[in-house]
């Protein structure tokens, strides 16, 4: 869910791309907002349904919302969809409301781990986990790649700046020291790096090629939630860039948070030769512009500061 903060930013991005109706909330734009109030709130921000004292950037952001004066509610489930998967869908129904039933509580308590059979459990060996703490996190994803059993390379961040290397994550934008990869080891790229091929905030990969000294591949479904609507993707990183990977992409096991820090990347797109599955894309970055001194104007790869 978006916030005061990011709705304000919103605006002031578009009345300067927009400066003929720089004078009109979000530059005389049409704009929709789509989402569900009853979702987790923004982090570290106030929602946009806050309505107690606000200051600074967000009493501009409360003046845009309240540009919005028309509310069409989607009210046919299509996801849960079905008579099989009716008692499903009510209790998710009542969980947003916060109002669950005995009928519904029942159904929700048959479906935890230790109710079902080893067959049942590990039709979710691949789900993707939501855990509250980053220790818990941590546990997960050492564990999936301890059962891997292959060789774990930890990709540590280049500490810049006094005081950097012993500065705790959370004071880094959240990027970790190190973190460990190998192959076989599912990532999730947490920025929209080319959406049209598939590379986009959410999009889960596993590492099939690692080497350090020439190049790191990884093949992406186009569909966050596992399901492939179109061919994988298979992508090419040059070691100079390894950085720029440690930065966007965080474990797919888990929800450990890391922040992108590139702006944008150049890169070039043809026919993989030695492929022969219908399909596949190599996707390799312009290596000529990673040599370039100015690389930075393209990707923030400086490390922790």
């Amino acid at each position: 869910m978006s916030g005061l903060r990011q709705l304000s930013w919103i605006d002031d991005r578009l009345r300067e791309a927009f400066p003929n109706r720089n004078e009109e909330f979000f530059g005389g734009l049409n704009i929709l907002l789509v989402g569900d109030l009853f979702q987790l709130p923004p982090v570290l921000q106030k929602p946009l349904y806050y309505e107690k004292e606000v200051q600074g950037v967000e009493i501009n952001g409360r003046n845009a919302y309240r540009r919005f004066d028309k509310s069409v509610f989607l009210k046919v489930v299509q996801r849960q969809r079905g008579d099989e998967l009716e008692a499903f869908r009510t209790a998710l129904g009542e969980l947003r409301l916060l109002q669950l039933s005995v009928e519904s509580w029942k159904l929700l308590s048959s479906r935890v781990q230790a109710k079902l059979d080893d067959q049942e459990v590990a039709r979710f060996a691949n789900a993707l986990r939501v855990y509250t703490t980053k220790d818990r996190v941590n546990e997960y994803n050492h564990y999936h790649l301890d059962r891997l059993s292959r060789p774990v390379i930890q990709v540590k961040a280049k500490n810049v700046g006094l005081g950097s290397a012993a500065a705790p994550d959370d004071k880094a934008g959240n990027l970790a020291k190190q973190t460990p990869m190998c192959i076989g080891a599912r990532l999730m790229l947490t920025s929209n790096l080319w959406q049209p091929i598939g590379l986009y905030n959410g999009a889960r990969a596993s590492r099939f090629s690692l080497d350090i000294r020439a190049a790191s591949s990884m093949r992406f479904c186009s569909s966050s939630v596992g399901i492939l609507t179109k061919p994988p993707l298979l992508v090419m990183f040059a070691p100079r860039l390894m950085k720029l990977i440690y930065d966007c992409i965080e474990s797919a096991d888990g929800n450990s948070e890391v922040r992108p820090s590139h702006k944008t990347v150049h890169m070039q797109s043809g026919r993989h030769e030695g492929m022969h599955e219908n399909g596949w894309t190599d996707v390799r970055f312009d290596k000529g512009l990673a040599r370039r001194r100015d690389f930075g104007q393209y990707c923030n790869c400086s490390g922790r500061e």
